[in-house]
């Protein structure tokens, strides 16, 4: 196996990642940059930057997710804009913002594991917050067809 250079992978967070960069075994290079995920701003400065920066975007992963309160008697409509903002603004920015973006083409470029792209491509990828789902706003069936508890 010949030794290549590291690939790039670009995290965007409105908070510090919770994880570190991986080690060198790796070849991947992770880059901390800082987003507001429900700003259309943010988010055209951010593709602004990477077409800026390397010529061109091939992947975009959406995750975003926010834990709401315990239940939904003690939610108010300001947490439920902030669910909403955590959980869909994000990802229609990325569908909205980010296929224009994919369809540039660009030479090869002064950094590592630059190629030349000379067709338009891309893939988006949108992670449904977990949170959302178990977090407050979740429905329990009792006593469902199966005969369990839920």
């Amino acid at each position: 196996m010949r030794n290549r250079p590291p690939d790039i992978f670009l995290t965007a967070c409105s908070s510090t990642p919770l994880y570190s960069s991986p080690t060198a075994s790796t070849n991947t290079k992770i880059i901390p940059y800082p987003l507001s995920h429900s700003s259309e701003d943010s988010t055209l400065a951010l593709i602004d930057d990477i077409l800026n920066t390397w010529g061109r975007l091939d992947v975009w992963v959406s995750s975003s997710g926010l834990l709401g309160p315990p239940s939904i008697t003690s939610t108010t409509p300001s947490d439920l804009q902030k669910c909403f903002e955590a959980n869909a603004v994000g990802p229609f920015f990325a569908l909205k913002y980010a296929p224009p973006a994919m369809e540039k083409l660009c030479e090869k470029r002064n950094y590592t594991n630059s190629e030349v792209k000379d067709q338009g491509y891309g893939s988006i990828i949108v992670v449904g917050s977990v949170a959302a789902g178990y977090g407050g706003m979740c429905v329990c069936f009792p006593d469902w067809e199966g005969g369990g508890k839920g």
